[in-house]
């Protein structure tokens, strides 16, 4: 999750994309440490004692307000506060 607001610093893309990239990564490293010695420590197996749920919920969270950005709202709402 402290990666997400460099990476949107860094490449003005929506910040669920570097949630992915950083879940995508974490997949490769815990593979490759891992390997096939440890099968309960690799990523999907934790994946599954997490709360899916409030993870979903952060998600849509960021992509809602990432939708609002991308159509000029959120600049609006902030114009009209200042």
């Amino acid at each position: 999750l402290l990666f997400v607001p460099v990476w949107k610093s860094l490449t003005h893309l929506p910040p669920y994309t570097g949630m992915l990239l950083s879940l995508g990564a974490l997949w490769g490293v815990t593979d490759r440490i891992h390997g096939e010695d440890k099968p309960e420590l690799k990523l999907p197996r934790a994946l599954t004692k997490i709360d899916v749920s409030g993870s979903l919920f952060f998600l849509g969270i960021l992509m809602g307000v990432a939708a609002l950005e991308s159509a000029g709202v959120l600049k609006q709402l902030s114009s009209g506060i200042s």
